[in-house]
């Protein structure tokens, strides 16, 4: 009986503890957030978007508790799954921002150069 609940708690979401990080992150605990995401990550047959929002969100959440290395680490494994992401530029803070664009710049250098001869 209880696998047959458990099983349908899954089939409901495809990533649990994607869904407790989000809850965590909202509730400012990033510590636990980062933990959740950690799991999260290696969630198998995970959509890319997910996985995008998986990245994005440990980076934030590696940011807020002080760890830059680490949040390199994750910007640069979305960037890796994505090159062309972008953050939400009206709604991240700009010190998330600063990470990413120094991220992107060091895994592309060329990105910002294109950009500027034919943006």
């Amino acid at each position: 009986m209880l696998s047959v609940v458990f099983t349908l708690a899954l089939a409901q979401t495809a990533n649990p503890y994607l869904d407790l990080a989000r809850a965590k992150a909202r509730e400012l605990k990033f510590a636990e957030a980062i933990t959740q995401l950690q799991v999260a990550k290696q969630v198998p047959d995970l959509e890319q978007a997910q996985r995008l929002e998986v990245f994005e969100l440990l980076a934030k959440c590696q940011i807020a508790e002080g760890n830059r290395a680490e949040a390199d680490a994750a910007f640069s494994e979305l960037l890796a799954i994505d090159p062309e992401h972008e953050l939400d530029r009206d709604s991240t803070s700009p010190k998330i921002l600063t990470v990413f664009d120094a991220v992107k710049e060091r895994l592309f250098p060329m990105h910002e150069l294109v950009a500027l001869e034919f943006g």
